[in-house]
């Protein structure tokens, strides 16, 4: 048996979970973000957001917004390493499809809703 031994610095892989802007309810109710934050991220194009960063419909990472005080680990676009989206549904369909995109993705774990709806875009 290999062990494996831990090393600093970025890991080779990564789950992230696909957040829709009305899905934001979570960051609202804990207080990061409040109503008039999403309703700047909705304005300035904002489809879904990964580890707080907020991207547009292109898969682009937003330069405004909340993105200007996002403390989590800073997005790699295109990404370079195995970044796994986490998201279903249909109405999660046009945020999986531009973090694809956009490169911010390399893989995805989706139900058949949201890949039968990300097909019929494509």
């Amino acid at each position: 048996m290999q062990q494996s031994s831990i090393c600093p610095g970025k890991p080779k892989q990564r789950l992230s979970e696909l957040v829709t802007l009305p899905g934001m309810l979570p960051y609202i109710k804990d207080g990061f973000i409040n109503d008039d934050e999403v309703a700047e991220l909705i304005e300035l194009g904002a489809v879904g957001e990964i580890a707080g960063w907020a991207y547009n419909h292109r898969g682009v990472l937003l330069q405004e917004g909340t993105n200007s005080r996002v403390a989590s680990v800073a997005l790699e676009q295109p990404t370079h390493r195995l970044i796994i989206g986490v998201a279903g549904g249909v109405r999660k369909a046009e945020a999986i499809l531009a973090a694809l995109h956009g490169k911010l993705i390399t893989g995805l774990i989706t139900d058949e809703a949201a890949a039968q709806m990300i097909l019929s875009k494509i």
